[in-house]
C-alpha cells in the first residue's frame, strides 16, 4: 500500500472518531447545564418635551364704507 493511501485512510479514521465523539457529547447534554442566557433590559429613547408654540392672529378693524344714495328697489312687495 502506497503512503498517500495510508494518510488518507489515517484521515478518514480520525474524521469518524471525531465525528463519533462530537455526537456522543451532543447526545449526553442534557440541554440543562445551569447556565442561564439573560437579555438585557430594553432601552427606552430618551423623551423631550418641545417648548410651546404661540401664534399671534392679526386684528383687524372692521371698515365702513357709506355711498351716496341708494335709491331705487321700489318694486318690492310691501310687509304689512
Amino acid at each position: 500500500m502506497s503512503t498517500n493511501a495510508k494518510w488518507i485512510i489515517g484521515l478518514l479514521v480520525a474524521i469518524v472518531i471525531g465525528l463519533v465523539v462530537g455526537l456522543y457529547i451532543v447526545s449526553g447534554d442534557s440541554g440543562n447545564s445551569g447556565t442561564t442566557i439573560t437579555e438585557p433590559a430594553p432601552t427606552t429613547a430618551p423623551t423631550t418635551t418641545a417648548a410651546p408654540t404661540t401664534t399671534t392672529t392679526p386684528t383687524t378693524t372692521p371698515t365702513s364704507t357709506t355711498s351716496g344714495g341708494g335709491g331705487g328697489g321700489g318694486g318690492g312687495i310691501p310687509v304689512p
